[in-house]
């Protein structure tokens, strides 16, 4: 945020710069517009690894990896209720269709884990709510360390 000079007038909520695109823009707790595109994303990945398990079996790191989608899913949805916002429709339930081969499926999965790692990129700096920033850090923080590392060792096993 900016700092005021004693005696200056704030402005009406925190500012925060953005060097990206040189406009300012308030910070709110969680966007309305941020909200359901993060909703959307984990909803998408569920049905995605979803339908690499209907195609391929109980396989890893799908079948690990989907429980965790379900629960990041739920940590949204809980967010967007708190601020009581409408919950958008689930676009993705059975509409995905699984690659081919295991292999393309944990390439595929590795594309959407670093999509979702710059979807949280792109949304956690307009957050200034302390826990709506906490939940949607938690889930940045599991698509990197864990199922990044997942789908690219599920991969590396199919070499």
């Amino acid at each position: 945020g900016r700092r005021e000079a004693v005696g200056q007038s704030k402005p009406p909520g925190p500012v925060r710069e953005h060097a990206d695109d040189g406009h300012d823009r308030r910070r709110r707790p969680m966007a309305p517009r941020d909200a359901p595109q993060n909703d959307d994303d984990e909803r998408k990945a569920e049905a995605t690894y979803q339908a690499v398990i209907d195609r391929h079996g109980a396989v890893r790191p799908f079948v690990n990896i989907i429980e965790a989608e379900r629960r990041h899913a739920s940590a949204v949805i809980g967010l967007m209720q708190a601020h009581g916002w409408p919950l958008p429709a689930n676009r993705w339930s059975g509409t995905v269709t699984a690659p081919e081969t295991i292999s393309q499926a944990c390439q595929d999965g590795i594309v959407a884990e670093q999509e979702n790692i710059a979807l949280y990129d792109r949304i956690l700096p307009s957050i200034d709510d302390a826990q709506a920033r906490m939940v949607l850090e938690r889930l940045q923080i599991a698509s990197q360390e864990r199922h990044l590392p997942a789908f690219e060792r599920c991969l590396s096993r199919m070499r």
